[in-house]
């Protein structure tokens, strides 16, 4: 029997960033930041939690070295909003200096107003505290030569998440190497994509997924998904995260990808796919845990009502995707809903879009 990878989308990650197809990370961008933020939806995002993240996924996925021909592990420390400002000041201006002094006062300014880092400051207060609490950090940009940066502390936690992972009775076995004992297969960062028929309307779009972890069972012929999730939270608080970043997208998305691969090739197409899986560590004192989205498989607007009474609804990532490529094909200067050149009911709007 052919190996799972095998059916796979084989690209490397530069290839599949730069498709044009749509992914969970644009959907659920846009789905929390709405119409306002058409424009800047596409921008490349860059935070400390996004830093954390990929450093616990290259050493688990990929090994320490490929850590170490990416990143660099550094004691020149400052505050996460600093760093911010300092990044972008060397992005535009570390080919010309050498030193965060040397760099015009006007351009610290404007690159600080973009950042609306301290509004209330006076300027020559804000440009003091970056360049007095940056410069060891800009010197280390320098020094990083295109790697990224990770700070000291940043990285004990990395390796205790890391630690966790691998000892925790729950998750330690997904971390295993493969061996030919336990017949389970464990693929890594596996890409998948496709055309679905949009809630079957007839109307397709292109999507695409880079799953985290994927279990292959043979003896019992079972396809396990999983996606790791780093979070501030505590690890028993990740249905507030579910929830604020959308990953029930995720889950239903990349499932529906990989069952239509599964469905096209004649070894795998008789496989069950499980539902999807997250497994979840804390920044800070990290328990692992799992946690199972049993709505993974279904289609259309989801709701969870708790035992308060209070709801939750799950759009379906098609129904989000359409109406994404709606706006990006039709460039309209108005939500979907209103109207530009006639009256609007504020009671109707919110009955059928809020």
């Amino acid at each position: 029997m052919k190996n799972f990878k095998d059916i796979s989308w084989q690209v490397d990650e530069p290839t599949y960033r730069k498709d044009e197809a749509l992914s969970y990370s644009t959907l659920q961008r846009f789905d929390r930041e709405g119409f306002k933020n058409l424009d800047t939806l596409f921008e490349k995002q860059d935070s400390p939690s996004l830093l954390f993240g990929s450093c616990v996924d290259t050493i688990l996925t990929d090994g320490q070295k490929a850590f170490d021909d990416n990143f660099v592990v550094s004691s020149a420390y400052a505050e996460p909003s600093i760093m911010e400002v300092v990044q972008d000041i060397f992005n535009q201006w570390g080919n010309q200096y050498t030193s965060i002094y040397d760099i015009p006062d006007v351009a610290i300014d404007t690159i600080i107003e973009a950042h609306k880092y301290q509004p209330r400051w006076l300027p020559k207060t804000k440009r003091d505290k970056i360049r007095d609490n940056g410069k060891d950090y800009f010197i280390m940009l320098h020094r990083a030569k295109g790697k990224r940066i990770v700070p000291q502390p940043m990285y004990e936690k990395v390796f205790a998440c890391v630690k966790a992972l691998k000892e925790s009775e729950q998750t330690k076995y997904l971390f295993q190497e493969n061996t030919p004992f336990d017949n389970i297969e464990r693929h890594w960062q596996l890409k998948f994509k496709g055309e679905l028929d949009t809630l079957n309307t007839g109307k397709s779009i292109k999507l695409r997924s880079m799953a985290d972890l994927i279990t292959v069972d043979y003896k019992n012929k079972i396809i396990r998904p999983y996606d790791l999730k780093t979070t501030s939270k505590s690890e028993y608080e990740f249905w507030k995260s579910f929830f604020e970043y959308r990953y029930h997208f995720q889950a239903r998305l990349y499932w529906r990808l990989i069952r239509q691969t599964m469905d096209r090739d004649e070894d795998f197409k008789d496989f069950k796919l499980d539902d999807y899986c997250f497994i979840v560590v804390s920044q800070d004192n990290p328990n692992p845990m799992l946690w199972r989205f049993g709505g993974t498989k279904e289609e259309g607007l989801l709701k969870i009502t708790t035992k308060e009474n209070a709801e939750y609804y799950m759009r379906d990532p098609e129904e989000v995707a359409a109406e994404l490529l709606g706006y990006l094909k039709n460039h309209p200067k108005v939500p979907i809903g209103l109207n530009e050149k006639e009256e609007n009911s504020i009671e109707e709007y919110m009955r059928q879009y809020v």
